[in-house]
Order: C-alpha cells, then structure tokens, then sequence
C-alpha cells in the first residue's frame, strides 16, 4: 500500500525539482481537514512557494482502522487525574520515534493507488476533500491515502518529505535532513515534549486535553512552531457547482455569497444543524430541540434554513437546503444571521466565512472546540468522555440515552436568542 503512495510522492518531488517538500498529515473527518488546510496554510507561511511545495497527505476516516484500534488504551489512565500533564512523561512504548532520515525507499505495484490531484480540482464528479480544496492557493498538491493506522502512515511517509508535519491535536515535526535542520529539529523536539503526554497516547488521551486550558489552535501552534490559529481556515462558497466567489469581507454581511436565486433565500435566515459525521449520535440533540428552536425562530419572524446531507432527519418548520455541495452550503451559511449546529465540520465552514455560530457541546470540550465569539454551551455535567474507550461516539458510557452535557430544549432556545442579540457583527479573519 505505501509503495504506490512513496511511488507518487517521488514523481511529485521530480515535478518540482530542488525546493523543499513539506507534507502535512493528518486524518479524520470533515472538521479535522478543514484543521489540517488552517495547519497547511500557516505552514506555507512558514515555507513560501519559492522555496518548497506543499502536500496534504488525508483520508475522511477515523484515525484508526475499521475493527478497532491496533495499539491499546494505556492501563490505568482512563479519564486522568484532573490535570494538565505536561510533567508526567510518555510511555516509550506508544511513542513515535523520529522517522529514520533514509532515501525515498523505492517499491512496486499499485494495490492500495493513492488518487493524488493537483489543484485546482481535476475533471468529474468531486469528493467532499476536493470541494473544501476549490479555490486554495497555498497548497500544491493533496494526497489520499487509504484508511490505515495512524502511527503506521507517519512512520511510512515521513522520510518521504523534508519537513513532515504530524498534525493531531498538538504538532509533531521531522525534518529528513538531520545536518542541515539540527537547530530546527532540536527546536521541535522541544516544543513537542511538553505535549508528549497527549502525543504518545493519541488517540486516547483526547479526553483529557481539556486539562490543558488551551484551544486546539493554541495546541498546535505551541506544539509546531507556526502561527496557525482559527483565522486560517478556508473554503470559498460557490453559488453553485460550476463556480462562484470568495466572501472577502468577513467583516461585513455578504449577501452577495448567498445563492437567493438559486434556492430563493430571504435575506434574512439563521442556518440549522443538528447531525455529526462517522456515526457519532453522542454528540446530537433530540430532534424534538431543533424542532423547538424553529419554532421560536418563527415566533421571532426569522427563517430556519436546514443545511446538510440528505440522510439527516427533516426539521419541521424550516426551509430544506440538506444535499448542497459543501461550498454551496458554505454561501448559505455565509449570508445567515447564525448558524446553530453540534460540535463539528459545519462549525468550521462557519468560522471560516465569518458566520457566527451557536454551538452544543457533549462529549467533546468547548474549552478545545470552542471559537472566539460563537455562543459555545456545555453544561459541564460530566468529563469529556470522547476517545475514551472504543466506540465512544454510539452510547453514553453511563447509559443515558443523550449526553449530559447537551441543553434540554429551553436551555438551546435561550443560548440561540443570545446569539441572535450579537448576531449582526460579523466574525473577522
């Protein structure tokens, strides 16, 4: 399987020559590539076009492979003593070591091809990855890999590049070249043993990140190096499939970037959510609250728009806009008042066009997911519980048949008119 991903990595270090190859590695859904792309962006300011190239290397899968993880949740650790544990050291066993700085290894046949594309898009039908990547201008090329274990692929594609950039929720960096990128090394060795507590065990100490007071961007930019933050991420809303343009000014409402005559918007709508990806029914509210919100967002002579896929259950009383690309879904949510959603991908569409959101958090942490000036509400009854054993994201690990943490209908309606009385300042970045 990696030799047929090492095989076009090699062709495409001949396409570029002399520069500098950089990759940017991380899987998962949705949410977590538009992280990478934020990631991928800082690292091209860190790295400009005419010095090196630039390769996502991605797959919208979890980050352990189908059956269940192949390396085991540390004895003894579960949820964590209730602090940060930036002192207590890693098991060297979970550890990834520094990818051995070897030659491109070489390899035969093609089981597993990668489907590399350049950008923009290539030609037919494109993928979700392929959408968000529309338009973006600072990576060269991205590279799918199939889904496999996580510590696997780094160790396998990391001697590929000469700089590597291990992207979970803290930053590992490997540099090829151990002469000519000793200080640099040194430097990233540093920065990543503070976080070596939640690096060696990812994925299951997520859990526990939430100890550390600091958002997912804080994280990673301690962790890297880099000046990555929210305001790096991107996609460009389209009016619809054949193209459209950016909505620059974040700033300021764009009606410009809703699609009214495609779909026949009012010029006034909040967007509504309420669905995550990979099976993750942990994280949803019971239809009966989005329900409640549409209703009051009626009474209140606001218009609830549903934005998602079309499996996701119907909401009464709003307009349907389920089955949109994600750039077209991304001008929608562009021209809303608010956007209301769970913990997730949409969330980030709208931090990344400027829309404000109001977000439900359960059994991941606001503290990590929350961004600045959204309504983030978790109720905090209980412990994030998130990657804390196999199957988290199906049941509730104390039986109850929603999380805790989640508002009951009353709660989610007042969180949604807070956000309505803020919502005419649009997000910068």
């Amino acid at each position: 399987m990696f030799d047929a991903i090492r095989d076009e990595i090699r062709r495409h270090r001949a396409r570029f020559g002399r520069k500098l190859h950089v990759g940017v590695f991380k899987l998962g859904g949705h949410g977590d590539f538009m992280q990478q792309l934020a990631f991928a962006r800082a690292a091209r300011r860190r790295w400009p076009r005419n010095q090196a190239t630039l390769t996502l290397i991605t797959k919208l899968s979890s980050p352990v492979p189908p059956g269940g993880p192949s390396f085991p949740l540390p004895p003894g650790e579960g949820q964590g003593e209730g602090r940060w544990k930036s002192d207590r050291g890693h098991d060297p066993a979970l550890t990834l070591s520094l990818p051995h700085p070897n030659p491109l290894p070489g390899g035969e046949g093609n089981e597993g091809r990668p489907s590399p594309y350049p950008l923009p898009g290539g030609e037919g039908k494109e993928d979700v990855t392929e959408q968000i990547l529309r338009g973006c201008d600072f990576v060269d090329s991205c590279l799918e890999v199939p889904a496999t274990d996580w510590r696997v692929a780094v160790q396998e594609l990391a001697p590929a590049f000469d700089v590597f950039y291990d992207v979970q929720y803290v930053a590992g960096t490997y540099f090829r070249n151990p002469r000519r990128f000793a200080a640099e090394q040194a430097e990233a060795n540093a920065r990543l043993a503070r976080y070596a507590y939640y690096y060696s065990r990812f994925p299951w100490s997520n859990a526990e990140l939430a100890e550390t007071g600091q958002s997912q961007w804080e994280m990673l930019a301690r962790s890297s190096g880099l000046d990555v933050s929210e305001e790096d991420l991107f996609i460009q809303p389209t009016r619809n499939a054949e193209g459209g343009t950016r909505n620059e000014e974040a700033k300021q409402p764009d009606s410009s970037a809703v699609p009214s005559s495609e779909f026949a918007l009012p010029r006034s709508y909040v967007t509504l959510h309420n669905a995550a990806g990979g099976g993750a029914v942990l994280k949803c509210l019971p239809p009966a609250t989005f329900d409640a919100i549409a209703r009051r967002l009626q009474k209140l002579g606001v218009v609830a728009v549903q934005v998602g896929v079309p499996r996701e259950r119907a909401m009464a009383g709003c307009v349907d806009l389920r089955g949109l690309t994600i750039n077209e879904t991304a001008a929608v949510i562009a021209g809303a008042r608010l956007h209301v959603d769970l913990e997730g991908g949409l969330v980030y569409v709208a931090r990344a066009v400027g829309t404000r959101s109001v977000v439900f958090f359960g059994p991941t942490p606001a503290v990590t997911f929350g961004f600045r000036g959204n309504v983030n509400l978790s109720l905090g009854r209980c412990r994030p519980c998130w990657w804390s054993r196999e199957h988290w994201e199906r049941a509730c690990p104390k039986g109850h048949s929603h999380c805790r943490n989640l508002p009951d209908e009353a709660e989610a309606v007042a969180a949604v008119e807070k956000g309505l009385s803020v919502a005419g300042c649009r997000l910068s970045g």
